[in-house]
């Protein structure tokens, strides 16, 4: 599994994108330990990350992810772009 997490990560964040303290880990305990995962971290570390690789790598249709970050993002985004 490690290489296709360095692969999905470069699919993602581009090919020079490095996975940071604790990430690879969370990741891995989810995809393969089957362990269910509490990221606690600060803003900014790339917790949204962590959530949606697992996710994508795991592909069974029960898996979701709630970041209410995700929403302020958007809306923040969106308010530069307009």
């Amino acid at each position: 599994m490690p290489d296709r997490l360095d692969e999905l990560l470069a699919q993602m964040l581009g090919p020079e994108a490095r996975f940071r303290s604790g990430q690879r880990e969370a990741i891995e305990a989810v995809t393969i330990r089957n362990r269910r995962v509490l990221v606690v971290q600060r803003t900014g570390w790339g917790k949204s990350l962590v959530y949606w690789m697992a996710i994508r790598l795991r592909r069974r249709r029960q898996d979701s992810c709630v970041n209410p970050a995700s929403g302020r993002l958007a809306r923040s985004s969106l308010r530069r772009v307009t």
